[in-house]
């Protein structure tokens, strides 16, 4: 069997694509985002903890509204609420920006 004009057979040991290669050691540099990663998300983590939940309305695109609490409710615990498998399979939620920067007294 011939191959197909314009394919040619790659050796063996020709990279795939599909598999992701893994450097190791990794760079230095790595190291130093993963560390700035976690000095922020710790000094985030400390700022939300330390904002009072006030309760709230999350108004669903079928009208329903769901109670919830400020800076402690995520799109995730709406969505688990209505399904597990939709909450699984959910990657996006709208916040109406505005009413959140009304309720922060910032407008």
């Amino acid at each position: 069997m011939k191959p197909k004009p314009g394919k040619e057979k790659k050796p063996a040991n020709a990279g795939d694509a599909s598999r992701v290669a893994e450097l190791n050691p990794w760079p230095s540099y790595i190291q130093e985002r993963i560390t700035l990663w976690d000095k922020l998300k710790k000094q985030y983590d400390e700022e939300i903890a330390a904002k009072v939940p006030e309760e709230i309305q999350v108004t669903l695109p079928d009208g329903k509204i769901v109670p919830a609490k400020s800076w402690r409710t995520t799109p995730y615990d709406v969505a688990a609420g209505i399904s597990k498998g939709l909450a699984d399979s959910t990657i996006i939620a709208k916040v109406s920006w505005e009413k959140v920067l009304t309720m922060l007294k910032l407008t």
